[in-house]
């Protein structure tokens, strides 16, 4: 690639000048440690960081936020947008897939990040999982442009204690007065198997899956759709 001078442009860091390439590389590997060392002298346990899983350092999103203050870097979600409409549009949402991106003051992109998170482990609090997606992402995008999966790995705290709570093992939602799991509902569609128009209704509804299949705001439409079908 040329420029309107008949200059080469330079885009991978291999094309580089052999003394140039050195130094930058160099200079890289100097910074990087010293905000390894930056970290593990400052950072909090507990609060930057945990070790809920074993012996690896998980980084949390406080210590993430330190990192990008002291380095000058922002997180931006260029797609945080389209949940935002989607949410404010009535459109139900069960996954959230967030991509962020950690920029410079100039909004130079130096490294990015994705996070998801399905919205019935959070009893279908839409806010909630918009936040907990948002931190992964920018979690993940710390670790990838800082370089740190060395010392640090994903945010695991949410892992550990979905696993240590027994409530969130089955995902429960309101139904009347009562709490229904996700088993419960399904139990609750197949009850209408016997009635004539069930396998049409079913079939339209969610095709070739399986109802183990379906997030519970489908659930909860095809018994509604059943209910109504049979008059109730």
């Amino acid at each position: 690639m040329s420029d309107t001078n008949g200059v080469v442009a330079t885009r991978n860091p291999l094309d580089l000048d052999p003394s140039d390439f050195t130094t930058k590389m160099s200079t890289r590997e100097k910074n990087r440690d010293f905000v390894i060392k930056w970290c593990l002298k400052h950072f909090k346990k507990d609060v930057d960081y945990g070790t809920p899983m074993g012996k690896k350092k998980s980084l949390y999103k406080p210590g993430a936020e330190k990192i990008l203050v002291m380095l000058g870097l922002k997180p931006n979600f260029p797609n945080l947008y389209k949940v935002e409409e989607a949410g404010s549009g009535g459109v139900e949402i069960e996954n959230i897939v967030l991509k962020c991106e950690i920029t410079t003051s100039d909004d130079y992109v130096v490294g990015t990040g994705v996070g998801a998170r399905q919205v019935s482990k959070d009893r279908g609090d839409l806010n909630k999982a918009l936040k907990m997606a948002k931190k992964s992402a920018m979690i993940d995008a710390t670790l990838t442009g800082c370089g740190l999966s060395e010392v640090f790995t994903q945010d695991l705290e949410d892992l550990k204690l979905e696993k240590d709570d027994g409530s969130k093992k089955k995902t429960p939602v309101k139904k009347g007065n009562k709490v229904a799991t996700k088993s419960e509902i399904i139990t609750a569609i197949k009850g209408f198997k016997n009635d004539l128009n069930y396998d049409a209704i079913v079939k339209n509804a969610i095709g070739n899956r399986s109802l183990d299949e379906l997030g519970i705001p489908e659930l909860k439409n095809l018994g509604k759709e059943l209910k109504e079908a049979k008059g109730l």
